[in-house]
């Protein structure tokens, strides 16, 4: 078995993320060359200040949603696992880590599910 961390489930930033990146730090750069020779008028300033400010939350917003998709991917890979694995993995990883806290919790929820009663054979 391999160990999967949630960093294997987590995707490559888009396009659109680096594309705001990279003008997000042009008009920073060209903002300050421009303040420094004196040719910035006060409101382009204001809306390059703003500017940075959306697109920080933005890019904050996407790695957010990125984080969160790769937890969900782990937690369903985990559940396909079955509990020799769980508890396999549960020594493989490292104490602190979320990881650890999410094979814990899904193995004391797989073994504290009640199992099925079937009838025991009868010696006829």
């Amino acid at each position: 078995m391999t160990l999967m961390t949630i960093k294997d489930f987590r995707a490559r930033p888009c396009s659109i993320e680096y594309l705001t990146l990279y003008s997000a730090c042009t008009s920073l750069l060209l903002s300050i060359t421009a303040a420094s020779f004196g040719q910035l008028e006060p409101a382009w300033g204001i809306a390059i200040f703003c500017y940075l400010i959306l697109s920080m939350a933005f890019l904050g917003f996407c790695r957010f949603k990125r984080n969160a998709r790769a937890t969900q991917f782990y937690i369903e890979w985990l559940r396909a696992l079955p509990n020799s694995d769980l508890a396999t993995l549960t020594y493989r990883l490292k104490a602190q880590s979320k990881e650890r806290e999410l094979v814990n919790s899904l193995h004391i929820e797989a073994l504290s599910k009640p199992k099925a009663k079937c009838k025991r054979p009868t010696l006829a």
